[in-house]
């Protein structure tokens, strides 16, 4: 009887590993119920934080390899992003893009509380996926659009009447305050609650992911850095759009540089409200949405693609991420030619 207690309590507990910058100043919950952490620190200056994903976390994920370790998170040198890592089907760490776990916790914010007076705004970035805006509408929030950038983010979670407000950028930026200790705080407040809900209903981050995937549509993205980009090129996707080289119908052209957008199917045209910016987004029938950005200072194109499909139940998971993932790429090969 001991044995099986001992058993059924190291089940209950649940273990989360910090992987936080030396010198942090992150107050959080080190013990909660059923939740523990673990920290382990890095120093700023020997680690290149500016895109976190799973090479910025493999430190961490080898270190919680030898440890009874459930998620990961990771944050930024200035504490403004993170990055969840999570176990797969195989026990194997993972880690969510910004897209994901903004879904992650758009879902989880809108549903805390559900009714209360003042309503919730979501506040996210241009470049994230349109599966956001799915969760917002199907759960009767509100959401806003800026750039990029925790400032950008906190203007706008700011600017109207709104007793709750939460912000996602494309770049693993989670805003829940204006004060940037406070909101690391707050961000690790709102994912213990996460955590601990979920595993009060035997899921983990992962069967969340996989839960989203089939209610909101199943989402890939991805994003590549044109190193020899050019104004040139830039210019040729805004006024010379891929369409027939990707086989896919043009729908819609948002030009963030001249502040205007083209409707294609009902000739609408109009005017953003968004300040100037090297930005231009292509939305194609099938859901294809192609963001191209020119970064001057460095002659750079960031290429973003963003594409969905439907997934109607776990056993489908694998083979419709696999799907529209195989489809992203296609396109990719064929802009090669463009």
């Amino acid at each position: 009887m001991i044995m099986e207690s001992m058993e059924t309590e190291k089940k209950e507990m649940l273990t989360g590993m910090l992987y936080l910058p030396e010198g942090h100043q992150i107050d959080y919950p080190h013990g909660s119920g059923n939740l523990i952490y673990k920290e382990m620190l890095y120093d700023p200056e020997k680690v290149d934080d500016d895109t976190l994903n799973y090479k910025f976390l493999l430190p961490a994920i080898e270190a919680a390899k030898d440890q009874a370790v459930d998620f990961i998170v990771g944050f930024s040198a200035d504490q403004n992003r993170i990055i969840l890592g999570y176990k797969n089907l195989d026990e194997k760490f993972q880690a969510f893009t910004a897209h994901q776990q903004a879904a992650l916790f758009t879902e989880f914010f809108l549903n805390q509380n559900a009714g209360e007076d003042g309503g919730k705004l979501v506040v996210k970035s241009l470049l994230l996926s349109n599966q956001i805006d799915n969760i917002v509408k199907k759960n009767e929030g509100t959401i806003h659009y800026t750039y990029s950038g925790f400032d950008a983010l906190v203007e706008e979670a700011t600017s109207g009447d709104f007793q709750h407000a939460i912000g996602f950028d494309d770049r693993n930026t989670v805003v829940v305050n204006p004060d940037v200790r406070a909101n690391a705080s707050e961000v690790m407040d709102l994912l213990s609650t996460m955590v601990l809900q979920l595993h009060a209903q035997e899921l983990s981050l992962f069967d969340k992911h996989v839960n989203i995937q089939i209610r909101y549509n199943l989402f890939g993205e991805k994003t590549f850095n044109i190193a020899s980009g050019s104004k040139k090129m830039f210019d040729k996707f805004r006024t010379d759009p891929p369409a027939d080289l990707i086989h896919e119908e043009l729908i819609s052209i948002t030009d963030y540089k001249k502040r205007t957008f083209s409707n294609l199917l009902t000739g609408r045209k109009g005017s953003t409200d968004f300040e100037q910016m090297n930005l231009v987004q292509l939305d194609y029938s099938s859901g294809l949405r192609i963001s191209v950005e020119f970064v001057e200072d460095q002659n750079r194109i960031v290429l973003h693609l963003s594409n969905f499909t439907h997934c109607y139940d776990k056993t489908r998971f694998a083979e419709s991420r696999k799907a529209v993932h195989d489809r992203l790429l296609k396109v990719v090969v064929s802009l090669g030619k463009f």
